[in-house]
């Protein structure tokens, strides 16, 4: 998304990605007025927000930010933990999707 300074960009990810209400309008999705009352409910709807910043939190991998707060699980036996090569699988075909090619090197 392209804009000046100020001209709304910032408010209207936020808009779409369930952080802030629009002040007036409607928000179509999937041909249907939606109201978002939180990022949670954006995810589970499957609109997630790419932020300019590669890494959301610098000290965790490319991967990891990727999925921040819907991280992909596996079991182990009564544990569930991390599944970081499924995880990183889709982090990496997504980011060749807008052409990002062997993003940790």
């Amino acid at each position: 998304m392209l804009g000046d300074n100020g001209a709304g960009k910032s408010t209207l990810i936020k808009i779409l990605s369930g952080v802030h209400r629009p002040s007036r309008g409607q928000f179509l999705f999937e041909a249907k007025s939606i109201q978002l009352d939180s990022p949670r409910q954006a995810l589970d709807l499957g609109i997630a927000t790419v932020f300019q910043d590669l890494a959301m939190l610098s000290l965790m991998s490319i991967t990891r930010n990727f999925f921040l707060g819907r991280e992909p699980k596996k079991r182990l036996g009564p544990v569930e933990v991390f599944d970081s090569k499924y995880a990183a699988q889709v982090a990496e075909e997504e980011l060749r999707k807008i052409g990002i090619n062997d993003p940790g090197r």
